[in-house]
């Protein structure tokens, strides 16, 4: 057994698609719980919650078409819901 760095650990990709998104967003390559938040533009926090496992979604039908924020474990990303 070897352990990976922290450094080589950072490096895995996480996907997220569709993106626009209209029902929901898929996210990959997650490594276990991770925190996210979805945001406005403007900074307010609209929604958080936790993916739990490698291949999850997240529900953004009832979120209004627009540019929105998402951050997963203090990493963000630009998602927009049409």
């Amino acid at each position: 057994l070897s352990a990976l760095s922290i450094e080589e650990n950072q490096n895995k990709d996480v996907l997220i698609y569709p993106n626009p998104a209209t029902d929901m967003i898929h996210i990959e390559g997650v490594d276990g719980p991770t925190a996210y938040k979805i945001l406005s533009l403007d900074g307010k926090e609209l929604e958080t919650g936790e993916v739990s496992k490698n291949n999850t979604n997240i529900w953004v039908k009832e979120l209004t078409p627009g540019i929105y924020i998402l951050t997963l474990n203090k990493k963000t990303y630009s998602i927009e819901k049409q």
